[in-house]
């Protein structure tokens, strides 16, 4: 099993954290492999340009990213 922390763009500018658990993949009669896969979602955000006064000033509490 692998494990992979992943970040997904979210449509307000933000990035949304989750874990990606790849358990291999299986071949089926036909030939075609299909890839297990799970997925976590962390409720953790990434804010990549704070646009607010008021998460301009709270840098201590997040995490800001450069795009």
């Amino acid at each position: 099993m692998k494990i992979t922390l992943k970040q997904k763009l979210l449509a307000d500018g933000r990035g949304s954290l989750y874990l990606e658990f790849y358990k291999g993949s299986t071949t089926d009669n036909n030939g075609k492999r299909t890839h297990l896969r799970d997925f976590e979602y962390l409720k953790m955000y990434l804010f990549g340009n704070p646009k607010t006064a008021n998460l301009m000033n709270n840098r201590e509490k997040i995490i800001i990213f450069e795009k």
